[in-house]
Parts: C-alpha cells; sequence; structure tokens
C-alpha cells in the first residue's frame, strides 16, 4: 500500500532540488525558492529522509512477514535497479554532452583535452 502523501512530498523535493540545481548561483527566482531560504527543510535533506522511511515501511514489512534474508535481498535488487539506471543515464548524458557541447574559446586547451594529467596545483 503507497502512501501518495509520502510520493508527493518526495516528488515535490525533487521537482524542488532540480530547480535549485538549475538556477546554478540561487540567485534567481528558482533559486530563492529552495525551502533553506525559507527557513524550513532543504530539498535533499528532506528528498532523502523520505526516501529513508519509505525504504524502512516497505522492507521493514518484508523482514516481518517473511524473512531477513528475503529483506535484503529485495533491498539489493532495489539498489542494483537504480545504479543500473543512474549508470544509463549517466552515459547518455555523457555522450550527449560530447556530441553538442562545444568548448569556449577563452577555455584553457590542456584542462579541457588531458583533464587527467593536469597537476592538481594548476586547478587551484
Amino acid at each position: 500500500m503507497r502512501i501518495s502523501a509520502i510520493d508527493d512530498q518526495r516528488g515535490f523535493f525533487l521537482a524542488m532540488m532540480t530547480m535549485a540545481h538549475l538556477s546554478r548561483d540561487g540567485q534567481t527566482l528558482v533559486g530563492t525558492l529552495n525551502h533553506h531560504r525559507l527557513g524550513w527543510v532543504e530539498d535533499a535533506q528532506g528528498f532523502v529522509f523520505l526516501s529513508g522511511l519509505v525504504i524502512g515501511i516497505v522492507y521493514g514489512k518484508r523482514l516481518i512477514r517473511q524473512s531477513r534474508g528475503a529483506m535484503l535481498r529485495g533491498l539489493m535488487t532495489r539498489a542494483k535497479t537504480i545504479y543500473i539506471y543512474h549508470a544509463l543515464l549517466m552515459a547518455v548524458i555523457t555522450l550527449v554532452v560530447m556530441l553538442l557541447y562545444h568548448r569556449p574559446a577563452d577555455l584553457n586547451t590542456e584542462w579541457s583535452d588531458t583533464p587527467l594529467l593536469v597537476p592538481s596545483r594548476m586547478i587551484t
């Protein structure tokens, strides 16, 4: 049984997190909507808390009704699914950026062509 109020809040926190990250410097209207500035919980903290609560509800029931092994198998299956989707999404984003993004003319070519070979003291 899903609790729609928790799902709604998680979705809200995700949307607000996305908007806050898209504003980059936080000086835009979208950035000021971040709840930390309004004296409420930050979006990422709220999302992580509610996600932990959902995990506790879902897999706690499995622990009570079935066994510890069933709970752990369920958790590992869910984590594997999430990480696979994350890896695929990051690969797609990386490919799109590589194909569509053009390096600015003022960017240091040494940093962008071989970033792993640039000494860390030069990056500061």
